[in-house]
């Protein structure tokens, strides 16, 4: 997790009462800011619902092209930061396709494990075994088949979308094997959704990825999506809510060591020494850990804290000093 990740994770944890995140009947202390969700409950089971809807359709486009019996199911659609998708490890046995739109913008792209590659093309290919992860180059016969496959799952996965939700998505010709073909300039977010068999536990058989705002139309039901190629307010909108969270914060005089026997025998009137002397400064602590300290002061007829400096600061120049000496 980055650094950033963590502060927003120490934040959330002194949360006393955040409340809900962006809508997504998320409670923010429990909120995991490393992976985007946007959704409410309601529009992620409309998408889920699409996706089920999806996956029967290629099922039946697959058995009428292959003419095998085939019946797969919908997972559950993930979202990813662009930077951790690109930061993913790909499995080296994977074939896929990049999705464009009219411009030639890529908006995602499909990926078809290898093992089920190499079984729907010995079908194709007449029953032959045949192993197209084991490194050689694809023939032509074997790329164009492998087109066609990209091409089925594409077109029926679509076609169980309203016709006023359905992007205009081309297939790219070059197939990528063992590597995700991704926009590196993109910076939004990606949501993943997988297909895989109903009758055994194995891993996804295809996956189809897109650019979040190409299915949020469906999610959101609001028809055709805009397309945005960066986001430069969402990391403002997580700032703007984080600075919004309430969080518990103490203010520290000092400390003073004492025995039981005294402890029990304070009265009212007794004065304690703390181990700290009127000028010294008093410390800001949030979660346990000191933030900033200050300067006791009044204001307003209520005891206060002026901010002389960060803790940081001072272990900065604690250091310096240390070195120095």
């Amino acid at each position: 997790m980055s650094e950033q990740s963590d502060i927003i994770q120490t934040l959330l944890s002194s949360t006393e009462a955040g409340g809900e995140v962006f809508g997504s009947g998320i409670e923010a202390a429990e909120y995991d800011w490393a992976s985007p969700k946007y959704l409410t409950p309601k529009q992620i089971e409309r998408l889920k619902t699409f996706i089920a809807e999806a996956a029967e359709g290629v099922s039946k486009a697959l058995e009428q092209f292959l003419r095998i019996e085939i019946t797969l199911a919908g997972g559950e659609p993930t979202h990813h930061f662009s930077e951790a998708f690109q930061a993913e490890e790909v499995e080296s046995n994977s074939f896929s396709a990049a999705l464009v739109d009219s411009q030639g913008t890529a908006l995602g792209f499909i990926t078809l494990a290898g093992q089920a590659v190499n079984e729907w093309m010995a079908k194709l290919l007449g029953g032959s075994q045949i192993d197209l992860t084991d490194g050689t180059e694809l023939s032509p016969v074997e790329q164009a088949l492998m087109m066609d496959l990209f091409s089925v799952v594409n077109q029926s996965f679509w076609n169980s979308a309203p016709q006023a939700f359905r992007p205009n998505l081309n297939l790219e010709k070059t197939i990528y094997k063992g590597q995700f073909p991704l926009d590196p300039e993109f910076l939004g977010t990606y949501c993943r959704m997988n297909l895989a068999p109903t009758d055994a536990e194995d891993k996804p058989v295809a996956s189809l990825v897109l650019i979040s705002d190409v299915i949020q139309a469906i999610a959101c039901n609001k028809g055709q999506a805009v397309i945005r190629q960066k986001h430069p307010d969402d990391k403002a909108l997580i700032q703007a809510h984080v600075e919004n969270i309430i969080t518990l914060t103490s203010v520290s005089l000092g400390t003073a060591h004492i025995s039981m026997r005294d402890l029990a025998s304070l009265q009212t009137g007794d004065v304690l020494l703390i181990n700290k002397r009127v000028e010294e400064p008093v410390e800001l602590l949030m979660d346990g850990e000191i933030i900033f300290v200050g300067s006791a002061v009044q204001s307003g007829g209520r005891c206060a804290i002026q901010i002389t400096a960060s803790a940081d600061a001072i272990g900065s120049a604690d250091d310096a000093n240390n070195t120095q000496n």
